[in-house]
């Protein structure tokens, strides 16, 4: 169980990692670090960092901006909603009132909760 106990603390902090990674992403795309360095393009800027390909590049943009743009993710603040909780890895949408109760798929009905707590 040790083993286990240390790979699931190293995916936590990797999503939590990548997470972080997507938002300066984004952050340096849009403010143009990349001209300001004098590199030709973001692509070229990235690599040079992280080693990464343009599509890898790419997909992680577009991830992390799918993310950003979600809502009740943004409301939420990629945080977990339950009281006490900081958590911003492994979160999924929950329904207040549940599906199978007669719950929504309405951003008043959907909050951000990690996986511990869903």
């Amino acid at each position: 169980m040790r083993a286990h106990d240390a790979l699931s603390r190293l995916a936590r902090q990797r999503a939590a990692a990548d997470a972080e990674e997507g938002r300066w992403f984004l952050a340096a795309q849009r403010s143009a670090a990349h001209v300001h360095l004098g590199f030709g393009s973001f692509s070229e800027y990235i690599a040079r960092l992280f080693g990464y390909t343009s599509r890898t590049t790419q997909e992680k943009l577009r991830v992390a901006q799918a993310l950003e743009e979600l809502p009740s993710f943004r409301r939420d603040h990629q945080r977990c909603r339950v009281p006490g909780c900081r958590n911003a890895t492994f979160l999924d949408l929950h329904h207040i009132e549940l599906r199978s109760e007669g719950g929504r798929n309405e951003l008043s009905n959907l909050i951000a909760v990690c996986s511990t707590h869903h």
